[in-house]
């Protein structure tokens, strides 16, 4: 609607004002993940922010993105759970090691939010996979 669209400032038209994702950021970067390309790479995988392992992933209970930072290699849902390759799962955003202990989690700054908002917030963010 013209009278919703004329408070939302210079738009930036590198994705769909409208688009689903997960923003983070922090003091060095402000990045977007599109919900579709999250769940292109398989709903779960590791990526580097600011020189640091960080575990992206759609939550197989809330259906929504989250992301942590964790030392591993590779991840993957199973079982409605995330994986990592070190043993660990992610279950209702709680990080347990592989005998089942509850580990403390380091989260970067995050929001699930719409492109237009968080392109509004941090204008020219870096888009996961651009």
């Amino acid at each position: 609607m013209p009278m919703f669209s004329d408070t939302l400032g210079k738009e930036d038209a590198r994705r769909p004002r409208m688009e689903l994702g997960l923003g983070i950021w922090t003091a060095q970067t402000r990045r977007y993940y599109p919900l579709a390309r999250i769940r292109e790479r398989g709903e779960a995988f590791v990526d580097v922010l600011d020189g640091r392992k960080l575990v992206v992933y759609v939550d197989p209970e809330t259906n929504t993105p989250a992301a942590l930072f964790a030392d591993a290699g590779g991840a993957a849902i199973r079982d409605r759970e995330v994986r990592l390759d070190t043993g660990a799962v992610v279950r209702s955003g709680v990080v347990y090691d592989a005998a089942g202990s509850r580990l403390a989690v380091d989260r970067p700054q995050q929001i699930f939010t719409r492109w237009y908002g968080f392109a509004l917030t941090f204008p020219g963010p870096e888009v996961f996979g651009e």
